[in-house]
């Protein structure tokens, strides 16, 4: 599979909602080659603008996948379409 596919969890520390999304995430992780990329949103104006109201976002590159809960069986379809379309989101 590559480099695999990396999702981004938009968060803030504290939040209860974006843990248990990294736990699904992460819980993919070996069998998908999922990684997981956390961004506090608090350290950023325009994200804290954004994304507070709708916290835990989970991204695939610019196409926002999930807001409030990540949903294990929706998540692994995406990730099975992502990786059969060859579409690799490789930034760090």
């Amino acid at each position: 599979m590559g480099e695999g596919i990396l999702l981004t969890v938009y968060g803030r520390d504290g939040c209860h909602l974006c843990e248990a999304a990294v736990d699904v995430i992460s819980s993919l992780g070996s069998e998908f080659n999922v990684r997981v990329r956390e961004v506090d949103i608090e350290a950023d104006d325009d994200l804290l603008g954004r994304y507070l109201e709708r916290i835990p976002v989970v991204a695939f590159g610019d196409e926002e996948w999930f807001e409030f809960e990540v949903q294990r069986e929706r998540l692994e379809e995406r990730i099975r379409a992502a990786s059969t379309m060859g579409h690799r989101d490789d930034r760090s």
